[in-house]
């Protein structure tokens, strides 16, 4: 009926007299720049989401470069990266996936978000260096080489001094 004026007033009329009718405008005011931030990040993960979503009715060339276009635009935004790589694997495209992950490593923030996502894209982390060194070597096995070497250095990560998976570390770099 009034807006924000009709907001401001009843505030005003609230406060009795306490408060001037000219400082509610100002804090308001504050209130909106000091939110800018958070309303633009806001608006830029929904632009990034529209573009992944877009994509899907273009064709193979178009669509690539329509998803790698939505990733350009997130990718200083650990939230928008986050979000980014949710809808792609939701929507079984996760081919960016590997590029999110590694922008959110760069930027150092939201691991817990970060292990989340390795977990739903690579598979449950293994829990002893065996159990690591069969799974890859059933990679290998599959052809999956991109994945079993992706779980390779993070079992590394894990286990660094692990004989056998620096045996399978060694027969990986002589496949290649």
């Amino acid at each position: 009926m009034g807006g924000i004026g009709a907001m401001l007033s009843a505030i005003a009329n609230a406060s009795a007299g306490f408060v001037p009718r000219w400082a509610w405008g100002v804090g308001f005011a504050a209130l909106a720049l000091f939110l800018w931030p958070l309303v633009r990040r806001t608006a830029r993960t929904e632009e990034a989401r529209r573009r992944f979503r877009t994509a899907t009715r273009l064709p193979h060339e178009a669509r690539l470069a329509q998803e790698d276009s939505a990733l350009a635009y997130i990718f200083d935004h650990a939230d928008g990266l986050v979000v980014l790589c949710e809808l792609a694997m939701a929507e079984g495209r996760p081919r960016i996936v590997p590029a999110a992950m590694a922008r959110l490593r760069e930027l150092g923030s939201r691991s817990g978000e970060l292990r989340r996502i390795e977990a739903a894209f690579d598979g449950p982390q293994p829990r002893s260096a065996l159990e690591a060194v069969i799974l890859i070597e059933a990679l290998l096995g599959q052809g999956v080489r991109d994945a079993a070497l992706r779980r390779l250095q993070r079992a590394l990560a894990r286990w660094p001094d692990d004989a056998d998976l620096g045996a399978l570390a060694e027969r990986s770099r002589d496949l290649s």
